[in-house]
C-alpha cells in the first residue's frame, strides 16, 4: 500500500478501515523526528505508517473482545490516541477528548 503514495497529499488522505490515517501518520512523523516535512522515501515515515496499522489492528481487535463504554483521550492529532479516538467514534462510543484554543 505504502510503495503506491505518489504525493504526500496521497498520503495524508489516506485511509484505512474507513478511517483516515494518513494525517496522523504524517504529524506523528514530523511530531516524532522534529522534522519540517515528510519524505515518502524515509525509512521513518514508512516506520509509522508500520506502527499506525499495528495500533489500528490492536485496537480494533479489543473494542471487539471488551464492552467499551466510554473513552476520555488527552489528544487525538497522533497515532497513539488519534487512531483510538477514530476508532471508537467510528463504533459509536462516547467520547471525550479536549481541544485547547489559545
Amino acid at each position: 500500500i505504502y510503495n503506491n503514495f505518489k504525493s504526500k497529499d496521497q498520503l495524508r488522505r489516506y485511509k484505512f478501515k474507513g478511517i483516515l490515517l494518513g494525517d496522523l501518520i504524517h504529524d506523528t512523523a514530523i511530531r516524532t523526528y522534529q522534522i519540517p516535512t515528510i519524505n515518502l522515501k524515509d525509512n521513518r515515515l514508512i516506520e509509522k505508517f508500520l506502527e499506525a496499522h499495528l495500533i489500528f489492528n490492536s485496537v480494533d481487535e479489543y473494542l471487539k473482545r471488551n464492552k467499551v463504554k466510554y473513552l476520555i483521550s488527552s489528544d487525538c492529532v497522533y497515532n497513539q490516541f488519534g487512531i483510538i479516538t477514530r476508532l471508537c467514534v467510528k463504533k459509536k462510543i462516547k467520547t471525550f477528548f479536549f481541544i485547547l484554543f489559545i
